[in-house]
């Protein structure tokens, strides 16, 4: 019963590692929305058809172009330039993309100099006030920079830092795709410097004198503070601000209404809701899902992904009584937790991971595994259907329109095979035990004979030596070796006879009874005949 259980749920939502796997075999997660491959991969994707696509199009305007000024000189020359000249212009535009960087990084000109009062707006925007997260990261940050490098280098670490920001928040209306692009270079970059200004810091000697010297550490440490500043810092520019994604999100929110009523039965989850403690897991589990989004570091956001995923774990394991949950007993559980807790803005908080995140953060190790597992979780509640529910297109419509009822959480044939196969589990458990206390049991005894007749061999020896012991002592000695001798044959005689003894009854007793039931069938017979 259980392994038809198991292969049920594996047609409905199970994932092997191998298909979370990025297409390209990178070694990374991969994700639905990516068309299965890693953000790395997605994004070098990306490049390359914005690459091609502009190389096309300057094709295209060239020949245009051509085509309205007319030939001038040798027309096959100008056939011949025309994919140089529109290469040029594509080497042209990758340039000036690669160098936004650098433009970001540049330092702002002073408002109060003449060229910025000449080519400024007439209306401009005043400075945002910082929230008091930004406060706390832009301390974190410089406290962090100042305890791992020496002041100088601390100090051109912060500016840079600083100098990205200021120029991110004028550079708010980019597409999130090239907002991602920037950042990204912005994370290598300042990797790169903070390697270089590691390698340059001397030693630190004085530690054993007791001087606070700066030591450096690790560059995992130093870009996950990196991280968490510039996703704090920037949050209201990096985050789902775009149009397209809100309606995205409220997309979703709808779709998840709707489906309502798809409950634990329909997903054919291992949970045993009927457990108080299974309850308490599950409502944990709802408030870290949606308290992903009250977050701005992208570790925080994850953390929070992690601790959903293990209420989720911990909640199959007490449905199978203690016994460990498998892996693909996990997705159909997270898909319903999703569906109870419709959290807010989840495809959002997706792309802003995705984007902003580390590349090592999301795609690889725990954090990427329960990253992929949502994504995928997202992926099935868009699109599912009838067929993914194994019920028929006219009760699907008829729960998605409301004119029929949505069964019970935990319908009463859900709990009764449940019951089941925890009793089944109970009982085999039960059966274990006993296995292994008879075999102790037998270890035991086959020890306390043994003793026993080591200590009697003893005894007899004692008793045949020279010793101070009188011949009466010793006569007595014998004796009751003797009698517990006898006693212990008679005992090894008597259970098989009373084995057979009762074994005679057993048999004497059926006799009888099937002699009582031929004359009760007489009895019968002969009333019948008179009738």
């Amino acid at each position: 019963m259980c392994s038809s259980a198991d292969e049920q749920i594996s047609r409905h939502a199970m994932l092997a590692d191998l298909e979370l796997l990025c297409k390209n075999r990178c070694g990374f997660y991969g994700t639905p929305q990516c068309d299965g491959l890693c953000s790395r991969c997605w994004r070098d994707f990306q490049l390359e058809s914005k690459r091609q696509n502009d190389y096309q199009n300057n094709i295209k305007v060239l020949r245009q172009h051509q085509h309205a000024t007319g030939p001038s000189g040798a027309g096959g020359g100008n056939a011949a330039t025309a994919p140089s000249s529109a290469a040029a212009v594509t080497r042209k535009g990758s340039d000036a993309r690669f160098n936004s960087l650098k433009t970001l990084l540049k330092k702002s000109p002073s408002v109060f100099s003449a060229s910025t009062y000449d080519q400024s707006p007439l209306i401009t925007l005043g400075p945002r006030p910082p929230s008091p997260d930004t406060v706390t990261a832009q301390e974190h940050l410089h406290q962090f920079l100042e305890a791992n490098f020496a002041p100088v280098y601390a100090k051109e670490l912060d500016k840079q830092c600083q100098v990205f920001i200021d120029n991110l928040f004028k550079s708010e209306f980019l597409p999130s795709d090239e907002l991602s692009l920037l950042v990204q270079a912005f994370y290598q970059s300042v990797k790169e410097s903070a390697v270089k200004f590691a390698a340059q810091m001397p030693p630190p000697a004085a530690a054993t004198a007791g001087d606070d010297a700066a030591t450096p550490c690790s560059t995992s440490d130093f870009m996950t503070e990196i991280e968490n500043f510039v996703c704090t810092r920037a949050y209201p520019v990096l985050f789902g601000s775009r149009t397209d994604e809100e309606a995205e999100d409220l997309s979703l929110q709808t779709r998840i209404r709707s489906l309502h009523w798809v409950t634990n039965g329909f997903l054919e989850t291992a949970l045993d809701e009927s457990s108080a403690q299974v309850q308490e897991y599950l409502n944990e589990a709802i408030t870290e899902i949606v308290d992903l989004n009250s977050h701005r570091p992208v570790t925080k956001k994850l953390d929070c992904l992690v601790r959903c995923s293990k209420d989720i774990f911990d909640a199959l394991r007490e449905s199978r009584s203690g016994a460990p949950a498998s892996a693909d007993e996990f997705l159909p559980v997270l898909i319903l937790i999703i569906l109870r807790a419709n959290p807010p803005l989840i495809q959002s908080n997706l792309k802003f991971i995705s984007r902003f995140g580390l590349p090592s953060r999301h795609m690889r190790g725990e954090y990427g595994y329960y990253y992929t597992n949502l994504s995928s979780a997202i992926y099935f509640i868009q699109d599912m259907n009838a067929a993914s529910l194994q019920i028929s297109e006219e009760e699907f419509e008829r729960y998605m329109s409301g004119r029929t009822v949505p069964p019970p959480r935990n319908s009463i044939s859900t709990s009764v095979v449940r019951s089941f196969e925890n009793s089944l589990h109970k009982l085999d458990k039960l059966k274990r035990q006993e296995e292994a206390l008879g075999q102790k049991t037998e270890e035991l005894e086959a020890t306390i004979d043994s003793g026993m007749a080591s200590f009697k061999e003893r005894i007899r020896q004692f008793a045949a030596d020279d010793g101070p012991l009188s011949e009466d002592i010793k006569e007595g000695i014998r004796k009751a070796l003797c009698s517990d001798d006898d006693d212990r044959s008679k005992d090894s005689t008597t259970e098989p006879a009373a084995v057979e003894e009762g074994a005679k009854n057993d048999t004497d007793g059926d006799d009888e009874q099937q002699q009582q039931q031929q004359e009760q069938q007489s009895i019968t017979r002969v009333e019948t005949d008179q009738n």
